[in-house]
């Protein structure tokens, strides 16, 4: 039998799974739910199996029914479904740079949401000039 998988283990599945969403434009707060989750598991004093065998993971801060769930789930496998079909539906494995730029996307739409623009293509760019009105000069 194979020890059971570290906080550091499952935190990376839970991150790869975020960069996949992130990459397939999922809906933010499910990316962030994993990264806050990532977050989480890095700062536990004592291992998820522990706190697993107690049946105490969604008392775990942060961890609904659906994070805690795929918790148990790579616990007991040593990954989960929904990290092994995002894995599949991947066009092509990511290089470290690709994933970084999914992430600037990921954060310029979040940011983009934040300041409550519509869709990506509302939203401004560096270098992208927009029309301005024709404003009396202040001077």
């Amino acid at each position: 039998m194979q020890p059971a998988p570290e906080n550091s283990d499952i935190a990376a599945v839970f991150d790869h799974i975020a960069e996949l969403l992130g990459s397939q434009g999922e809906n933010p707060f499910k990316i962030r739910a994993y990264r806050n989750a990532v977050r989480t598991l890095d700062g536990l004093t004592e291992p998820a199996s522990a706190i697993a065998a107690r049946g105490e993971l969604r008392k775990i801060p942060g961890f609904g029914e659906a994070i805690a769930a795929k918790t148990q789930e790579i616990l007991s496998t040593g990954t989960c479904e929904l990290y092994e079909r995002l894995k599949a539906e991947a066009d092509t494995p990511q290089s470290p740079a690709e994933r970084a730029g999914a992430d600037v996307k990921e954060e310029q739409r979040e940011i983009g949401a934040s300041l409550g623009a519509r869709d990506p293509e509302s939203q401004v760019t560096l270098g992208q000039e927009e029309e301005e009105e024709d404003l009396p000069s202040p001077w």
